[in-house]
């Protein structure tokens, strides 16, 4: 599982690669980045959006030092 940013997340749906990734990786967000990435109405927030309802981005609190993150 990786933890991505909200400005990774956002630059990887801008350049059409961010549900590539999603297909290869477990993506994780914390609800912050969640916040962050789908706020605006934009074409990379709803696609976020939609990769968060099909599950393809998993969005909860992240504990420093824990072993299931990369």
């Amino acid at each position: 599982m990786i933890v991505f940013d909200a400005s990774t997340l956002i630059l990887l749906a801008k350049v059409d690669l961010l549900e590539d990734v999603a297909k290869v990786y477990e993506i994780l967000i914390t609800p912050i980045v969640e916040q962050e990435s789908t706020l605006p109405d934009t074409s990379d927030a709803k696609l976020i959006s939609r990769l968060i309802g099909k599950d393809r981005i998993n969005v909860r609190d992240v504990e420093e030092g824990s072993l299931d993150i990369k």
